[in-house]
């Protein structure tokens, strides 16, 4: 079975196809799965004194980690060592991409932040979270994935 091939045909099948919007409203996707589980250590972890928050940091990242990757091993383990196993390796890991979404709220935002309008960017989707900060305006990007993929956009 090809790794390669198989992530490339999971994106390919991201790209064409994207989340169905039923499927979402009805299960979520594996990334909103992940960043509820991120969330609720966040919320249980993140307190107290600097070097605590950063060991429950750390402990955060080895935990969605250990979520994400071992279903994955151990289902690309038991796959056959054939093109059918990469194929259906491929739909496997298609949920787990998310390329299409991630894109498609990125570019949400970053057209009338472009333009300049912060408000407008802050009105595509629910989503798409935002916070003020005192120096800068961050926008979190991404499902509930909040603190995987943020930006800053410094105001002019």
């Amino acid at each position: 079975m090809s790794f390669a091939l198989m992530m490339l045909a999971g994106m390919a099948l991201d790209l064409a196809f994207g989340w169905p919007d039923r499927l979402f409203a009805a299960i979520g996707h594996p990334v909103t799965w992940l960043g509820r589980a991120i969330s609720a250590l966040e919320r249980r972890l993140n307190s107290g004194p600097r070097r605590r928050r950063l060991i429950a940091g750390a402990l955060t990242v080895a935990v969605i980690l250990t979520l994400a990757a071992v279903p994955a091993w151990a289902v690309q383990a038991l796959l056959p060592d054939t093109l059918a196993g990469s194929l259906l390796g491929a739909i496997l890991a298609w949920p787990l991409i998310a390329l299409r979404a991630m894109h498609d709220h990125v570019a949400a935002v970053a057209r009338p932040l472009a333009r300049g309008n912060l408000a407008a960017a802050r009105m595509h989707g629910p989503r798409v979270p935002a916070s003020d900060n005192p120096t800068t305006k961050r926008i979190s990007v991404g499902y509930d994935f909040q603190h995987f993929a943020n930006f800053n956009a410094v105001p002019r």
